[in-house]
């Protein structure tokens, strides 16, 4: 009888242990999962990954660092609601707080808008580890998004004493400075970073635009085409590239760069605008009047690509055409001088001299020193008495002009 209770003990612990059911089981199969996630990570799977973490937490629920490996991968997946709610959940079940997981909770509340939160978090970081200066750094970059140039300066100058070689850091410093114009500043922060860091594309991309301020333009061609180098595929390098080119009068050159920003993002608005501007140069009006349009589609409610489609409609003599684009950038930014200007050379092209005059006098209402205005109302002016019809060619206008860098 005794042996049969031995047995009986052994075979209910055995099938305790064994069980799908038990909790010992359950522990070692949460944590199979989490290490079968972190090794399809490694591998690039990252959907698999995000599913074996999920496995994870579902058969644990208290499994924190389960939680904060989820709250990662939904992170780099753009899941950023999800990403937030499995940072707190993590926050909330370690037993000691988390630095890191209060910058990452951070940057993902800054990615969806909440600059406020973002900040908190991160002031958090900086508290939980004064001395870890990827906490400063990071948060640099959000009090920089919400206009504390002050605050984001001081950041990333603490995480530069923490670690003076932080070269991600001394870029950002960089960044600051533009902002306050301070382009020798800024110059000196990203050559500082590419001696620390040669292969630092952002940074030659950075210096590039700071020079092109400087009136180097040479020099900032040199550091696009090196990042270029480093990332063919930069978007920002091949478009400052392109405006570099447009101004140094190579309009084949800054042609290419922009197609070829457009070829890596087929939706980026400005490219299509500036593309247009120089095929515009190149008196290509259709194939530049289509570049307008293609940036009016990606982003209807800019004034100025409408301004841009009208002027090149100008220069086709599709009278109809350049008012109806005139007209809509005007709905959009009313009272703007030069588009009045523009609407009314488009107004005299067509012979309706009496429009074209009250839009004339309303540019001068709000410029009055716009010469070229004046001029064109004193054209009308005198056309209207001799009813003589306007040629292209004969009256200047506002040529296109490049949007944002």
């Amino acid at each position: 009888m005794r042996q049969r209770l031995v047995v009986y003990t052994f075979l209910c612990l055995a099938l305790a242990i064994a069980w799908p059911g038990s909790s010992l089981l359950i522990a070692d199969d949460a944590e199979d999962h989490y290490t079968a996630g972190m090794g399809l990570q490694a591998r690039g799977d990252l959907a698999a990954a995000i599913a074996e973490y999920r496995k994870a937490v579902e058969l644990r629920p208290d499994y924190a660092d389960a939680h904060l490996k989820l709250a990662m991968g939904l992170h780099l997946k753009g899941d950023l609601d999800s990403a937030i709610a499995e940072y707190r959940q993590a926050l909330r079940l370690k037993s000691t707080d988390d630095a890191t997981a209060h910058t990452d909770l951070g940057i993902a509340l800054a990615a969806r808008g909440d600059l406020e939160g973002a900040v908190a978090e991160q002031r958090e970081s900086t508290r939980l580890a004064p001395n870890r200066p990827e906490s400063h750094n990071d948060l640099g970059i959000t009090l920089r998004g919400q206009g504390d140039l002050d605050g984001a300066i001081a950041e990333y100058q603490e995480a530069l004493r923490i670690e003076p070689e932080y070269a991600e850091a001394l870029n950002n410093l960089g960044n600051a400075l533009t902002a306050r114009d301070d382009w020798s500043g800024a110059v000196e922060r990203y050559r500082d970073a590419l001696r620390l860091k040669p292969d630092y594309s952002d940074a030659h991309n950075n210096l590039g635009i700071a020079l092109t301020h400087q009136g180097d333009l040479k020099g900032a061609e040199a550091e696009y085409h090196a990042a270029l180098g480093i990332t063919p595929a930069s978007v920002e390098a091949h478009y400052n590239l392109a405006r570099t080119l447009k101004a140094e009068g190579d309009l084949e050159g800054a042609a290419a760069e922009y197609c070829h920003a457009i070829d890596l993002d087929p939706r980026y608005a400005d490219a299509h605008n500036n593309l247009g501007g120089v095929l515009e140069r190149q008196s290509r009006y259709e194939a530049a009047a289509a570049e307008f349009r293609a940036a009016i589609a990606i982003a209807p409610g800019d004034a100025a690509f409408h301004g841009n489609l009208g002027n090149v409609l100008v220069e086709a003599a599709r009278w109809d055409d350049a008012i109806a684009a005139f007209e809509e950038s005007l709905r959009i930014k009313p009272g703007d001088a030069a588009t009045l200007g523009n609407l009314g050379l488009a107004l005299a092209g067509k012979g309706q001299y009496e429009a074209a005059i009250a839009r004339y006098r309303q540019a001068l209402v709000i410029d009055p020193a716009n010469a070229t205005v004046r001029a064109r109302l004193a054209e009308a002016q005198a056309r209207l008495k001799l009813r003589v019809p306007l040629q292209i060619g004969e009256s200047s206008r506002q040529s296109a002009v490049d949007s944002r860098q």
